[in-house]
């Protein structure tokens, strides 16, 4: 774009002279100076004008280092940044791999320093979640030695029985915060993770504690990148695509080079040659130096640049995240012969960027514009402010049980319980309505206030209430699916015949659920061998029957 909004002048003013300067280089070293679409071709317009309103200049610096001194650089990088005013926040360091990205967590972590990095997202690289999966492992299979070996080593006792998923990893949770408190609380995302992802696979699949190791072995999930003041953020260059930091460290750029030697499938170029016509074919080719002299030239030269291409788009990217502060961190080159043909002013094969950058360096100097004074930036928050959260877990048995029947169970005409709250009459209703089996069963119920009312709805249902010598009569009999989850239909009536007639009661609304839940009662009586099988919704109160199959 010809317009820059994000950066600052000092940014915006390296990066274009910058990649005029390397783009005219590498043409020159891969001699493509009258290809057409070559790098300056490419990078033609890449001069930028700068539309941010800001009053200071910002700063670019490149710094030129040993290999040994990398690590001192960026930790005194960070520093100068904090100096300026700048949070741990502001600040992200751009990496080619995740190699490299976790090489640099570690330095940062044993510095002190707070790290966000993309291994670091992942809920899979959370001791305490891989400690809870070890000995989920183990109650699942009692022969998993590391499941039992671990719950050995910290003296965990894992549930024998447990009355779900969910509340087995919280008292194996429990026991593993007991253990190691501090080591707990600082992983309290990630366990907050773990337990979503397991909540939402239970309320779908049930409780098989099996088929949940299974899809948690095939998934890998992660924790959704936050904007957390007081951590520096690692990121790959790729991921940094169409972000932006104010204070931007790009470290380790030494072994970028414009390309690499390799294996590459060719065509060679026949024509005018005695095996034109006789060996057409794409070819493994060894690409370096020696390959500018066989008939697989072309593809090689092409090869080179594409690679080129692809190497100098990457660096552009990495140097345009910055909006206030950008400091490249380069291997000095030690070739002597390369030092003293770039001090003397003459043009030199470069090989990488940091021979590049050492080149460039000579003629434009090492720094652009001057440090940001970031405590003048402007933010959405004012101060920075402490982020802290907790994983509060109560065994099933010292737990409050909240009232559902408290909203409602006062009427404004001064009525309470079912009279007041159609939805306590419902509960009410249902409770009677699982006792009567057949219509001789009324008698049962005589005592009720609602006994005239269900008296009428049942007489006029006499398919939903044989009488018992018609037909087998299951009243909130529970089903075992194929996975262990139980179901339990309301009303299950089996003719004499075989046919099997399934009620479910409801006394509110319609919903899609009800049907959803009826036509699943359906498949599991079929799948048990009955062959005529039909599911009802009967909503009591409007006396409607609906047939769902």
């Amino acid at each position: 774009m010809k317009d820059n909004w994000r950066s600052t002048c000092a940014v915006v003013d390296f990066n274009n002279e910058f990649y005029k300067y390397a783009s005219s280089q590498i043409d020159r070293v891969l001699a493509l100076q009258t290809d057409p679409l070559n790098l300056s071709a490419i990078y033609n317009d890449v001069h930028q004008d700068v539309k941010k309103e800001e009053a200071q200049q910002g700063y670019v610096k490149i710094s030129m280092v040993e290999k040994d001194d990398t690590d001192a650089t960026i930790l005194e990088s960070i520093k100068t940044a904090r100096d300026a005013g700048a949070r741990y926040g502001d600040i992200a360091i751009l990496v080619r791999t995740n190699a490299i990205g976790s090489q640099i967590a570690s330095l940062l972590i044993s510095a002190g320093i707070n790290v966000i990095s993309d291994d670091s997202l992942q809920v899979k690289s959370s001791i305490i979640v891989r400690r809870l999966i070890s000995l989920l492992s183990g109650a699942e299979n009692p022969d998993d030695s590391l499941g039992s070996f671990l719950s050995s080593e910290l003296e965990i006792d894992i549930p024998e029985s447990y009355h779900s998923l969910v509340d087995l990893c919280e008292e194996i949770l429990r026991a593993l915060y007991r253990k190691d408190t501090q080591l707990f609380e600082g992983e309290i995302p990630y366990i907050q993770s773990f337990m979503d992802t397991l909540q939402d696979w239970v309320s779908i699949n049930g409780n098989n504690l099996l088929l949940f190791l299974k899809y948690w072995k095939g998934i890998d999930p992660s924790l959704a990148s936050p904007k957390d003041s007081h951590s520096v953020r690692i990121i790959t260059i790729h991921k940094s695509k169409g972000l932006e930091y104010p204070y931007v460290i790009f470290p380790n750029i030494g072994s970028s080079n414009f390309y690499k030697p390799g294996v590459h499938w060719s065509h060679p170029d026949l024509a005018g040659t005695t095996l034109e016509g006789k060996a057409e074919g794409i070819y493994p080719v060894m690409l370096k130096q020696e390959t500018n002299d066989t008939l697989f030239r072309a593809d090689y030269l092409n090869e080179k640049k594409m690679q080129a291409v692809d190497n100098i788009n990457v660096f552009y990217v990495a140097t345009t995240r910055a909006t206030k502060c950008l400091h490249i961190i380069a291997v000095e080159p030690t070739t002597k012969a390369f030092r003293q043909s770039v001090d003397n002013g003459k043009d030199y094969p470069f090989k990488d960027f940091s021979q590049l950058l050492y080149a460039f360096c000579r003629n434009h100097g090492h720094e652009f514009g001057k440090m940001y004074d970031f405590t003048k930036m402007d933010r959405d928050e004012p101060t920075e402010t402490d982020f802290s959260t907790k994983y509060p877990s109560i065994p099933i048995g010292q737990r409050l049980k909240p009232s559902s029947d408290a909203l409602d169970f006062f009427g404004e005409d001064g009525s309470v319980g079912g009279d007041a709250s159609q939805r306590l009459a419902g509960i009410e209703l249902h409770e009677i309505l699982s006792i009567i089996r057949t219509t001789d069963d009324l008698d049962k119920v005589k005592n009720s206030r609602h006994y005239d009312f269900l008296r009428g709805k049942v007489l006029s249902r006499p398919e939903l209430f044989p009488s018992g010598s018609e037909a087998r009569i299951l009243n909130e009999t529970s089903i075992i699916d194929t996975d262990g989850t139980l179901h339990r239909p309301d009303r299950v009536i089996v003719s004499k015949q075989g046919s099997v007639r399934i009620v479910d009661y409801k006394f509110g609304g319609s919903d899609k659920k009800h049907k959803e839940q009826i036509s699943k009662y359906v498949s599991l009586y079929r799948a048990m061998g009955y062959s005529e099988v039909r599911g009802y919704l009967w909503y009591v109160f409007k006396d409607k029957l609906i047939e769902v199959n």
